[in-house]
């Protein structure tokens, strides 16, 4: 019998942490099994959306707008929503850091099976993608201690967005981020969403805000420009052909949006200026 691959990459362990990704293809075994995070607690990003299906709990579609907070021997399934599978890094945390910086389990209402989606500002985004670049490239670790400190203090002074309130509106909310998730270079209006979920299009604008925290055009925006971070980063591809593939009518359309999101424009990131 041949030996499964390993999913997961460790590329740097620094002072009370661990620096990896996480690649699962569409084919993968894992999808119809029990996943196991393991001993310790991960702080999740994810690249590619991703349903997580954690045991006695609703299920949740992780995007790049947030992050997903796991604590210690939780026992999920995943579930496909991107066609490439689920593309992720992570912050696996030791005991004492875990506890220091806040991240220790919680009984909160917020804990999805021991699973907390805790919003990702598009600082704290920015600096997890340079951490994660630093950790491929042997950054200084004095520098990457430091870096991760601050993201882990970013992360847990962030809101935990508000619950969505009885089961039927958490759903709700879940399928329409799958739809945003899914949609992103098209455009839609709120009656086209509220068509797709069977829900008046007045009350699913206020209650989407209401459950994350962002509106239904925020929260699509910030996925499109996530994604377009990581192209930038990932890929040669021209700077105003990335724009436009995530649906922004221009390269300076794209442009201007990208520098007051994030504080710099699309070449910076191409360039690893920023």
């Amino acid at each position: 019998m041949s030996e499964r691959p390993d999913p997961t990459d460790e590329l740097i362990t620094g002072s009370g942490y661990t620096v990896g990704t996480f690649t699962c293809g569409p084919d993968d075994w894992r999808w119809s099994s029990d996943n196991w995070v393991g001993p310790q607690r991960h702080v999740v990003f994810p690249g590619t959306p991703v349903w997580i299906l954690p045991f006695g709990a609703d299920p949740l579609l992780g995007t790049a707008n947030h992050v997903l907070c796991y604590d210690g021997d939780v026992e999920f399934r995943r579930r496909l929503h991107a066609p490439d599978g689920d593309r992720c890094s992570f912050l696996r945390l030791e005991e004492d850091l875990a506890e220091t910086a806040g991240f220790a389990a919680s009984s909160s209402p917020a804990v999805t099976g021991g699973i907390r989606a805790t919003s990702l500002d598009p600082v704290a985004f920015a600096r997890h993608r340079r951490i994660l670049a630093a950790a491929r490239s042997g950054a200084d670790p004095l520098w990457l201690d430091e870096q991760v400190y601050d993201l882990l203090r970013r992360l847990t002074a962030a809101p935990v967005p508000p619950t969505a309130g009885p089961a039927p509106n958490r759903e709700l909310v879940e399928q329409v981020k799958a739809l945003l998730a899914a949609s992103l270079p098209e455009r839609l209006t709120v009656p086209d969403i509220a068509r797709a979920v069977h829900y008046s299009p007045y009350h699913l604008s206020r209650m989407f805000r209401r459950a994350t925290g962002y509106s239904l055009h925020s929260y699509r925006q910030h996925l499109r420009l996530r994604a377009a971070f990581d192209l930038l980063r990932e890929t040669d591809r021209p700077i105003g052909d990335i724009g436009v593939s995530m649906g922004f009518d221009s390269h300076s359309h794209f442009t201007r949006t990208f520098r007051r999101t994030f504080g710099h424009p699309p070449a910076a990131v191409r360039s690893r200026a920023a």
